[in-house]
């Protein structure tokens, strides 16, 4: 039996045409910043007003800038 990915959330993770998945995340057409998770709107840097960011794959390397730490339950169906 062959194992099936799924991601924990849709509109997160997008797969190349090699195969490799990316984190899916927003960039402002104005400013250039990046966001993620992906929005739509509303950039989040403090010094642009624009409110249109585009759908882009994320590097697959990085360096975490930030974090947080929920403790609560997820949703059904992850445990």
């Amino acid at each position: 039996m062959t194992a099936t990915v799924q991601p924990a959330f849709e509109g997160w993770f997008s797969t190349d045409d090699a195969g490799q998945t990316h984190l899916i995340g927003g960039k402002c057409t104005q400013c250039a910043t990046y966001v993620f998770p992906p929005r739509e709107n509303n950039c989040p840097n403090p010094g642009c007003d624009s409110d249109t960011l585009a759908l882009v794959p994320l590097s697959r390397h990085g360096k975490v800038w930030s974090y947080t730490e929920n403790r609560y339950a997820p949703p059904p169906p992850y445990p």
